[in-house]
């Protein structure tokens, strides 16, 4: 059954027990419930809405009975969307990090995070991707002043290098940076900079 008319029977399931738990009146009771289950023509569950780890969600399983696609919302309240493998580990999500920002994240085969990209409190977009150690080896941002800023870094996750436009520090420079953090080199030399 595909992912779409998994969500219109279970959509369905679900306007139809309202529907029968009505009262002569017109009115509809609540329906209580743990989880509602959509099964296929054999009796495998392909998608379910209930708690999971505690919190609501909705969850569309693959033919092997593997959760593939869940929605649901995080102990802080915030929504996640994730996509898995086939082995069930998660490998793609869009949540609200930290409780506010909009981010999407890509995971590798063992769920952890290798790449993202999210808009931060203060409004600034921000692209990253983590090397083997789970540092971030490189990111682009925006500036407050909307200029780039591209930042790449040592294995420890050490800044090592910016190249960036704008007001700021690394105005129209390439910067060089050592591993205790200090400038080694900018070009062109901060005394030719505007």
């Amino acid at each position: 059954m595909r992912p779409l008319a998994v969500c219109a029977v279970l959509i369905g399931m679900l306007a139809a027990l309202a529907a029968c738990s009505g009262d002569s009146g017109g009115e509809t009771e609540t329906v209580r419930a743990r989880s509602f289950e959509v099964t296929d023509e054999d009796g495998a569950v392909r998608a379910s809405l209930g708690l999971f780890d505690g919190e609501p969600g909705f969850e569309l399983t693959d033919r092997s009975g593997t959760g593939r696609v869940r929605i649901s919302l995080m102990p802080n309240g915030d929504p996640v969307m994730e996509l898995l493998d086939e082995s069930g580990v998660r490998r793609a999500g869009f949540e609200f990090a930290n409780g506010e920002n909009p981010a999407l994240f890509l995971r590798d085969t063992e769920g952890r995070l290798k790449a993202g990209f999210q808009v931060q409190s203060d409004g600034v977009p921000h692209l990253f991707l983590r090397n083997s150690t789970l540092e971030d080896g490189f990111a682009v941002s925006l500036l407050g002043d909307d200029q780039p800023i591209v930042g790449l870094s040592d294995p420890s996750g050490r800044n090592r290098v910016f190249l960036g436009l704008g007001d700021r520090e690394f105005n129209g420079s390439l910067v060089f940076i050592d591993g205790d953090g200090v400038i080694r080199q900018r070009i062109p030399p901060a005394t030719l900079r505007p």
